[in-house]
């Protein structure tokens, strides 16, 4: 799995290396393999990178995604591993989690936010929230 370890790993480069990375664009595999890993729909996934469904299928293992395609990729993978965090590594149960309809998102479900920054930061926020909770039911009296 190059593209999850290329991503799990991201945090090792500075940020002057990853805004070089993102400036060449991410290795069209990074997209593949976090796609596979999450389980997300090409149609969900080129509306999250802000590219075209098209723009997926005709893509060769060995190309680059765009610039744009790269920093939402990156944004879209810092989430992620959060959430994973949140839900203790259960990539199961944080897989389905998106899809549920969520009254602090007013009824809608997480990935109709993940197609803008702005979302994705909403969603990341929600998660910081469950997490905080999870950890107060955990300590003791």
């Amino acid at each position: 799995m190059r593209a999850i370890h290329f991503l799990k790993n991201i945090e090792k480069f500075s940020a002057i290396e990853l805004s070089d990375k993102v400036e060449q664009g991410f290795p069209f595999a990074a997209y593949l393999d976090f796609q596979y890993e999450t389980g997300f729909s090409r149609t969900d996934m080129a509306g999250f990178l802000g590219v075209s469904v098209h723009y997926l299928k005709v893509k060769a293992i060995n190309d680059k995604l765009t610039k744009h395609a790269s920093e939402r990729l990156f944004k879209l993978n810092e989430v992620w591993v959060f959430g994973l965090t949140c839900f203790n590594g259960n990539k199961k149960d944080f897989n389905q989690w998106p899809h549920t309809s969520l009254a602090p998102l007013h009824g809608r479900i997480p990935l109709q936010l993940l197609t803008n920054f702005i979302g994705m930061e909403e969603v990341r926020q929600l998660l910081g929230r469950i997490q905080h909770v999870c950890i107060h039911d955990l300590e003791p009296y």
